[in-house]
This record gives structure tokens, sequence and C-alpha cells, in this order.
């Protein structure tokens, strides 16, 4: 049996790079505030970027914390 997918509204969101942009260049206006999370230690790549929207928004495939 299936299990149904919960769709609550979020106010954040964390990115990598290349999806920031993506969202940036998507819906700019929603974007209240950024925030750089450096890579945890041993860990290779940037990191990410932490979201924090003006309105609330549905959670996809991509937008999965």
């Amino acid at each position: 049996m299936r299990m149904p997918i919960e769709l609550l509204p979020t106010y954040c969101g964390s990115y990598s790079p290349a999806e920031y942009v993506r969202l940036v260049r998507s819906d700019p206006g929603n974007i209240r505030s950024v925030h750089i999370q450096p890579p945890r230690l041993g860990q290779p790549g940037f990191g990410s970027l932490l979201v924090e929207y003006r309105t609330p928004i549905l959670p996809t495939a991509v937008h999965e914390q």
C-alpha cells in the first residue's frame, strides 16, 4: 500500500549552487534571505545555500531539504 505524500508548506529550503541559480531565475521575488552553509569537515564540495522564502512553497522533489 502506498503512503500518501504529505504536502506541508515550508518557509525555507537547502539548495546546491546550481539549484539556487535556477531558483533565482525562476522566482527572485520570493527570496527573503540566503545563508551559505559550508560543507561539513571531510566532505568535498561547496556546501549548500539555505534560502528563506517570503511566502511558503509546497516542497517537491527538487525542493526537498
